[in-house]
């Protein structure tokens, strides 16, 4: 009996240590789970990713390079923002973020394809993220595949052709890839410059809490797992308040790549938005002092 009697003052001890402090730990066991549920939620709504920012260079300008780039305008994974002129501005997009993939067409690809020879085309993908290098070759591959399949069907019409030739007809064009920041698509580099941000605490206790409390909503929202320009507009705004927003991505490129178009922009906001931060602090800071001296003064005065 008394054993029965301490088992449950001991569980309703426990049990009330739920709901005792400033913020119960029940309100964490609860709450917690519920709100990352939400997070992750708003997050992926989108599901895939879409609107990747795409170069295009056309050498052979014909109307058959002409309808495989329409191909790749008319996909919802793709969105085409220049056309340049030589190879040199093809590479100067992708290495100044303003373009995440770029499509090359080299000359003579509609001759070859007549022919039978096979063609080539290129396509560049920035994959320091490679949420997004991953659905740009997916994609890619699927656009290449369609377009070889229109294409063969009309260079096979009642021709018989040897086994060789007939491979090329049948697929006349040939995607080449090349990659830029992270080569192998490897989740290990990718994934662990920017979590490695978490070890950046001066307590045991922040440790625990942390990634728990700041490091997952930042990890989702400033860019490292899925990038800014395709999440919706309250994730984004939302993602514009973390200071990972502006470290994260920016230290993966210089890690991945050796460089990040965004540093020195990201830069100026940390050191402006640290600038506020202080104002506001000592402001706080002063109001407080000076309520202290008050009430300590009123306190002298009415003893």
């Amino acid at each position: 009996c008394m054993m029965a009697q301490k088992f449950w003052e001991v569980f309703w001890d426990s049990f009330r240590s739920l709901f005792r402090g400033r913020v119960p730990l029940a309100a964490l066991l609860i709450g917690t789970p519920l709100v990352f549920t939400v997070l992750f939620g708003v997050i992926y709504d989108g599901n895939v990713v879409n609107d990747i920012a795409l170069t295009v260079y056309d050498e052979d300008q014909s109307s058959m390079s002409r309808t495989l780039i329409q191909a790749y305008g008319d996909s919802d994974r793709f969105h085409i923002v220049s056309y340049v002129s030589s190879e040199e501005e093809m590479k100067a997009d992708i290495l100044g973020g303003r373009a995440r993939a770029a499509l090359e067409i080299p000359r003579d690809f509609s001759k070859d394809v007549r022919l039978g020879q096979g063609a080539d085309d290129l396509l560049m993908v920035n994959s320091a993220n490679n949420m997004f290098g991953n659905a740009a070759l997916a994609a890619s591959q699927e656009i290449a595949r369609s377009f070889s399949v229109g294409v063969g069907q009309k260079l096979m019409e009642g021709v018989g052709l040897k086994p060789d030739d007939a491979m090329n007809a049948a697929y006349p064009v040939h995607l080449g890839v090349r990659i830029t920041g992270d080569p192998a698509n490897g989740y290990t580099s990718f994934m662990l410059a920017g979590l490695m941000l978490s070890a950046c605490v001066p307590s045991r206790e922040l440790s625990l809490q942390a990634p728990m409390l700041y490091i997952m909503p930042g990890f989702l929202y400033s860019g490292l797992s899925w990038p800014p320009f395709d999440m919706s507009t309250f994730a984004a705004a939302f993602g514009k308040l973390l200071p990972m927003t502006y470290v994260g991505d920016a230290l993966r490129d210089v890690t991945l790549s050796g460089y990040a178009p965004d540093l020195t922009v990201n830069c100026r906001t940390m050191i402006l938005a640290g600038l506020g931060c202080y104002v506001v602090a000592t402001l706080i800071f002063d109001f407080r002092r000076k309520r202290a001296f008050h009430q300590a003064e009123t306190g002298e005065a009415a003893a």
